[in-house]
């Protein structure tokens, strides 16, 4: 109720000013309705995974990824962050353990952050996976 009331007020002051208050508003109490679930693409690398491609990250993948990396594997506990490893990473990080690869074929993985909006900040709402079974 306090925000409506000084939403009304700010308008009869500056309609731009409100135009701003608006979209702040908007972008905090914006339910999540991702186009694309974010369990659907690779922690790591950020790719796009079917679902036959898609594995767990495990206790020692997550291991792996610190030594690899040298950070910490983060945000399992956020909604907005994928919660899965592709094959080709989950191999590439045990098999550079293993001694049986020399390097993953990126230096830096995926960073991962909270979406503000669906439309211009929103990984999974951005990238179009169509052609993929």
């Amino acid at each position: 109720m306090y925000f409506t009331f000084s939403f009304v007020f700010q308008i009869q002051l500056n309609k731009e000013l409100i135009q701003i208050l608006f979209c702040a508003f908007n972008i905090v109490a914006m339910p999540r309705n991702c186009l694309h679930h974010p369990d659907s693409f690779c922690y790591v690398c950020g790719s796009f995974t079917t679902k036959s491609q898609r594995r767990k990250i495990t206790a020692d993948l997550k291991r792996i990824y610190k030594l690899y990396f040298g950070c910490p594997l983060g945000d399992q506990d956020k909604p907005w962050a994928p919660h899965i490893i592709c094959t080709s990473c989950s191999s590439g990080l045990r098999d550079w353990l293993n001694k049986r690869k020399v390097a993953m074929p990126f230096a830096i993985p995926m960073i991962w952050r909270e979406p503000r909006d669906h439309h211009s900040d929103c990984y999974f709402c951005g990238i179009k996976i169509t052609g993929f079974s």
